[in-house]
């Protein structure tokens, strides 16, 4: 009975379901050839890692990886090489697999520096997959803080890019974000944070904008003394106050005239 079926099943060219019959008999070594011919790689590596004498056939296990690549089933190219103790070869069948956890435990061992090399990779990776917040991590780890901090901002993770954006020495790069990302500090009630940053991006005139905005006139009149001109200064400390007088906050636009040592319009203010 088990030749008729065996003899029906390779008649009708059902070489996969044959070579299941076969690997339940234990014949692994023939049901590995038939889903070899049935062109069932991933069924073939799955059987042969489980196999330890067909793992030892160099020639077979080679055949098998072709295979695998040609279906650009990588991974399991890269468990077999692995099994096998190709490491360097599993290290680049899992990376184009884009299994980067996998490729960097064999990095770890075989070649530490391409660990950062690869962490970069996965950001890019998750970044093509627009899983922003996930790329993160990897991008920091492998030093490529200007990606973080694309990231971050493009996941609206204030937060990190903060942190980031602390690391960062290039003004330029800073600048890029650093209007959105005080104007939320800003209003989460973080002026402080949101000063410096924009002082660190060389954003004065805008740091003062923002300070005035939330009455630290003091603060924004020492910015305003050390970068700007003094025709620049005067002149936007003058809009300033001239818009609180407009709008009746005259304790407001008092302090602007006396902190920027306009006593005279702040008495004719008053007057008026």
């Amino acid at each position: 009975l088990k030749e008729k079926q065996m003899a029906y099943l390779l008649a009708t060219n059902q070489e996969e379901k044959a070579g299941e019959v076969l690997e339940e008999r234990g014949e692994r070594d023939k049901a590995l050839t038939l889903y070899m011919k049935a062109n069932k790689p991933g069924r073939a590596a799955r059987l042969a890692l489980k196999t330890s004498s067909l793992l030892q056939n160099e020639d077979l296990v080679s055949r098998i990886i072709s295979l695998l690549v040609r279906s650009e089933l990588y991974e399991l190219a890269g468990d077999l090489a692995q099994k096998t103790n190709q490491l360097d070869i599993a290290m680049k069948f899992y990376k184009k697999g884009n299994s980067f956890s996998r490729a960097i435990e064999i990095a770890r061992v075989v070649s530490p520096d391409e660990v950062t090399i690869l962490e970069e990779e996965w950001g890019d990776f998750l970044v093509q997959k627009r899983q922003l917040d996930a790329s993160i991590s990897h991008y920091i780890e492998a030093g490529a803080t200007n990606k973080a901090l694309d990231a971050a901002m493009g996941a609206k993770q204030y937060r990190k890019a903060v942190q980031i954006v602390k690391v960062l020495d290039d003004s330029v790069e800073i600048k890029k974000y650093a209007a959105e990302l005080s104007e939320h500090l800003s209003n989460s009630g973080d002026i402080d944070t949101a000063e410096d940053l924009l002082l660190r991006a060389e954003m004065y005139k805008e740091a003062i904008e923002m300070l005035n905005k939330h009455n630290k006139w003091e603060k924004s009149f020492d910015i305003a003394e050390q970068y700007l001109e003094k025709d620049e200064m005067s002149e936007l400390f003058m809009d300033v106050a001239l818009k609180l007088e407009q709008e009746k906050k005259y304790r407001d636009a008092e302090k602007v005239y006396i902190t920027t040592g306009q006593h005279d319009l702040a008495i004719n203010m008053y007057k008026n």
